[in-house]
């Protein structure tokens, strides 16, 4: 009955009584991926707390040798699936910076760090052989549903939406120290490129910037950016001179950027709206939930993707820009991206619960001009019955179709760019729990 009544109230005023009622809570969390920092190694968190490795050594194309007409190739194995009796739950992952092949996983009251490779002798650590695992044991209880790591590799910070705040081991003694402002917990844990910040997020959208040598913090409304109906903060992240910091909200036809004023550690900082017309194009407007369903910058800040759903005319299709950073940030839209089928398998796993990844493939690009996705929403809202027998039929294969561009597409439920490609960037999406998939996108010269 009381969630109900705060239900009723403005967006805005329905967050504070949340908060101030104890009734905010995290969002569920999603489908994680993670690529090592330095080489193509792609973690996958999937159901029942297995987390898959796929290895793509080899696997990624050579600049210029794979054509348009390439057929796909099969899917990949596993390389290697890390499970163990404290993994139930496992809703996040992050690999270690500097620290080898050492990932750590987010499971109910703690992390499962896992190195790949034979434990040292005597260590005693918990191993298969092919990896060993080292408990980290959180100070409270609930699930480690968000990870981020010090680029440094020395500290760990993690969250759970049972507690306030968040806390930070130090890996080496594997003590955690718990760092709040206030009674929200942490949703979203990002530390900046140089160390010298971490963002952590709120349940209602509101986020707060640490400065990690003192440990003195800001805090930030989205509605300052002028994304006020935008919901809950999709993803963060971070340009690579740690001077920008891009926020996307899943209802915001727009997304955010801090931009630091000053030298870090300083928090000196202004919210700009990062303006986005295919975003809002078609007729979708703000503060539709399920807009932006993931968000993924790359390291080097010149590709971002956004996975799109909800009313967009291009609902199951990634929108990609091209991103400079001068010092404002600003984005010039490439087109949009679907992905087709995984290697004929559809993604169907080599085990029970297990899943399969597609090696790196052509993808298919379709180039929507305005008024063709204008065409298409108008389309899709001719009636609620047309739209009712359009999706019964399964109809909508893309531009020049009988739906939308999207229709029929599942958007992805995450996306990350591998940070160590040089010749461009490689997208991983994730549809599903047992639909991965890996895009080259090339840089032109």
């Amino acid at each position: 009955m009381l969630q109900q009544l705060v239900g009723r109230l403005p967006r805005g005023a329905a967050a504070r009584v949340e908060r101030l009622l104890g009734l905010a809570a995290c969002p569920p969390p999603g489908a994680p991926l993670a690529w090592h920092p330095s080489q193509p190694l792609l973690a996958a968190v999937g159901a029942g707390g297995q987390v898959q490795v796929v290895d793509y050594t080899g696997q990624l194309p050579v600049l210029g040798q794979q054509g348009s007409g390439s057929p796909p190739p099969p899917p990949l194995a596993p390389a290697l699936t890390l499970q163990h009796e404290l993994q139930q739950g496992a809703a996040a992952a992050a690999w270690r910076p500097n620290g080898g092949k050492c990932l750590a996983v987010g499971t109910a009251q703690g992390v499962c760090l896992w190195h790949i490779g034979r434990p040292p002798a005597g260590s005693g650590s918990r191993s298969d052989g092919s990896a060993w695992m080292v408990w980290l044991k959180a100070p409270t209880a609930g699930t480690v549903t968000t990870l981020s790591w010090h680029p440094q590799g020395h500290l760990l910070a993690g969250a759970s939406p049972a507690s306030p705040g968040f806390f930070v081991w130090d890996v080496a003694t594997g003590t955690a120290t718990p760092i709040s402002a206030g009674p929200e917990p942490a949703c979203l844990l990002r530390w900046s490129p140089c160390g010298s910040y971490l963002l952590a997020a709120q349940p209602g959208g509101a986020f707060r910037i640490w400065e990690t040598q003192t440990w003195w913090s800001q805090s930030w409304a989205a509605a300052e950016g002028g994304s006020s109906a935008g919901g809950r903060l999709v993803e963060a992240a971070w340009g690579p001179d740690c001077r920008s910091l891009l926020l996307a909200y899943d209802g915001s036809p727009q997304l955010v950027s801090l931009h630091f004023t000053g030298e870090p550690p300083s928090l000196q900082a202004q919210l700009l709206p990062l303006p986005l017309a295919e975003l809002s194009s078609g007729g979708a407007k703000g503060g539709a939930p399920g807009l932006v369903q993931a968000v993924a910058w790359d390291t080097q800040a010149q590709r971002l993707a956004i996975a799109l759903g909800g009313p967009h005319p291009a609902a199951g299709c990634v929108a990609l820009y091209d991103t400079r950073c001068d010092p404002i940030l600003s984005a010039r839209f490439i087109g949009f991206l679907r992905l087709g089928p995984l290697g004929g398998s559809g993604g169907s796993g080599s085990a029970a619960g297990g899943s399969r990844a597609a090696a790196a493939f052509e993808p298919e690009w379709e180039e929507i001009r305005p008024e063709e996705v204008a065409e298409a929403a108008a389309a899709a809202g001719s009636g609620a019955g047309a739209a009712q027998r359009r999706a019964a039929a399964g109809s909508g294969s893309g531009i020049g179709g009988s739906g939308a561009p999207g229709a029929g597409s599942e958007a992805p439920q995450a996306l990350v760019f591998l940070p160590c490609f040089g010749q461009g960037a490689v997208l991983a999406a994730r549809c599903g729990d047992q639909r991965i998939a890996t895009v080259p996108l090339y840089f032109a010269a």
